[in-house]
């Protein structure tokens, strides 16, 4: 029998290929947090600026110090709610690592989560007219969420709503309780909105998350395979 699979048809395979791969990376991204610039100091004086909080970011980050706080600026108008989830890469070292968040901005009643005055004063800048809410995670096991985009794993830890009682300038700090270091991915806002700059970076989201979570090995493979299929169809198209 005569075999029917000609050289143009392995041009269909690698069309088809590609497509699947495409559509399996994007296939979630309306349901993928925008992630933030952390790629500075996030000190008090030189925070990482999130410009809406009530759209859908998220900041990869790490303390790398045991006295580290990182911080993360935004306006916010009196009665909108200021939404904020902790997750953990799914890292075996990282399983027990659960930092704290705090809010800190003007007209909040003082939540110390269990720790002392003192303690929180020390470790955070809050300065005069502020109140401060601290969240830390106290559950047992904690739920894995699967980011399909990135095809990466997180620990889920803990999330809090508050509602800003005053407008003005509100700062999220992250840090440890425990004094210990790690990586996290602080969540802020639940408003998913993309705009087409956003869209176009979403290969170097792509990247740059899955080597944030130290999947190195299977990210360079991919785009390999995805490089050599687009260059093949390059090639059979310019002859």
């Amino acid at each position: 029998m005569k075999n029917t699979l000609t050289y143009q048809s392995y041009d269909w395979i690698w069309i088809f290929f590609i497509l699947v791969l495409i559509l399996h990376l994007s296939g979630s991204n309306v349901q993928a947090h925008i992630p933030l610039d952390t790629d500075v100091v996030a000190t008090r004086e030189e925070p990482i600026v999130v410009e809406d909080h009530k759209i859908s970011w998220a900041a990869y980050s790490q303390l790398t110090d045991a006295e580290d706080v990182e911080y993360y600026r935004f306006t916010a108008e009196g009665g909108e709610e200021i939404f904020a989830e902790m997750l953990v890469p799914v890292l075996d070292r990282l399983e027990n690592f659960t930092p704290d968040f705090a809010l800190i901005g003007p007209g909040l009643e003082n939540d110390y989560d269990g720790l002392n005055r003192e303690e929180v004063e020390a470790r955070l800048d809050i300065r005069e007219g502020e109140g401060v809410i601290v969240r830390g995670y106290h559950q047992g096991e904690s739920e894995v969420f699967r980011e399909h985009f990135t095809q990466t794993s997180y620990w889920r830890r803990q999330e809090d709503t508050i509602t800003a009682p005053e407008s003005g300038i509100y700062h999220l700090a992250v840090l440890s309780r425990e004094k210990a270091t790690g990586k996290y991915v602080l969540a802020i806002g639940r408003e998913e909105k993309w705009g087409a700059r956003d869209i176009i970076r979403m290969p170097k989201i792509w990247w740059d998350v899955r080597i944030f979570m130290e999947q190195e090995s299977s990210t360079y493979a991919m785009t390999a395979l995805l490089g050599a299929g687009a260059l093949y169809l390059i090639t059979r198209l310019i002859k």
